[in-house]
C-alpha cells in the first residue's frame, strides 16, 4: 500500500536525513519534509491536513504546497 510520510524540516527528534536513512528501504513510502515545521507541527497542521486529505483521495499525487 502506499504511504506518505509528513517529516518536520525541523523535527528536534528526528530530522528529515534521518528519518530518509530509517526509511530508504520502505516500498511504496513517499517522505513530504513540512517546511518550517518542528516535531509538533505548531503552525502547520493545516498544510498537513490538506496533503493527508489529498493523498486520501490520489496517493499517487505529490502534494501542493
Amino acid at each position: 500500500r502506499p504511504k506518505v510520510l509528513a517529516v518536520p524540516e525541523h523535527d528536534q527528534f528526528n530530522p528529515p536525513d534521518r528519518c530518509a536513512e530509517m526509511t530508504s528501504g520502505w516500498v511504496n513510502t513517499r517522505r513530504e519534509v513540512v517546511a518550517g515545521g518542528d516535531h509538533f507541527l505548531v503552525g502547520r497542521t493545516q498544510v498537513v491536513a490538506r496533503w493527508l486529505a489529498a493523498f486520501a483521495v490520489d496517493p499517487l499525487t505529490p502534494p501542493v504546497p
